[in-house]
């Protein structure tokens, strides 16, 4: 049996992935969201209900909730980010450090995982923002386009 961890599994690609893996009954997913953008609906319920998937409600910048998760994951998908134009404009410096630190503190978990095989980051489509105001490359963008990061202390 595979052991899978997602972070940010209530969110929309997170729990389409989460619904995907659990297809197969020789995985056992566990999805970590503090359902600050996921939510808790029908469809999340049902998935819930399978079996082969657990849900553990937490903050990744936390890291006595990170130490209490097992550490016998073998492939982990860190999904999980504050997102949103709105808040990245309004909250630049707290949406970057909660990103960054949440991040960082998957990583530190990660050293501990004696099973680890895989993992996968996907990071947030506001990577991609500045790539039309500077270079007037459209939305969306080829996976080869340079990515621009905004300067934060402008905003």
């Amino acid at each position: 049996m595979s052991k899978i961890l997602t972070t940010g599994g209530a969110g929309f690609i997170g729990y389409f992935l989460a619904e995907r893996l659990s297809k197969d009954q020789n995985n056992s997913i566990t999805i970590v969201d503090n359902l600050s953008r996921g939510k808790m609906d029908a469809e999340m319920q049902k998935l819930l209900a399978r079996r082969n998937v657990f849900f553990v409600m937490g903050d990744l910048n936390n890291r006595e909730f990170l130490s209490q998760l097992d550490q016998d994951y073998e492939y982990v998908y860190h999904l999980a980010a504050v997102i949103g134009v709105e808040n990245v404009m309004r909250n630049p410096d707290k949406v970057l450090y909660t990103n960054v630190i949440s991040l960082l503190h998957v990583f530190e978990l990660l050293k501990h995982f004696k099973n680890l095989k895989k993992i996968f980051f996907s990071s947030t489509s506001e990577v991609y923002a500045g790539t039309l105001k500077h270079f007037g490359i459209d939305i969306p963008t080829d996976e080869n386009v340079l990515l621009t990061i905004e300067d934060i202390t402008a905003l």
